[in-house]
């Protein structure tokens, strides 16, 4: 799984990676990366509070492999 490899490359450069989406989307896609991805926070945009400064490190698209 791509979001996987994108996950473990930003722990090993010293981030703390999050897969970040849309409230409807939420539960089942921590369901789907969950299994592959265990430690990956899955959070929806609404659960974000103001004062925290996200870098996007890489983008999942429908039917295509993440791109970083």
């Amino acid at each position: 799984m791509e979001t996987a490899r994108i996950a473990d490359e930003a722990e090993h450069a010293g981030h703390t990676p999050a897969l970040v989406c849309s409230s409807q989307i939420r539960a089942a896609l921590y369901r789907l990366v969950h299994a592959a991805t265990p430690r990956l926070p899955v959070l929806a945009f609404n659960e974000l509070g103001p004062q925290l400064n996200l870098e996007t490190i890489g983008t999942v698209n429908l039917g295509q492999p993440a791109t970083v």
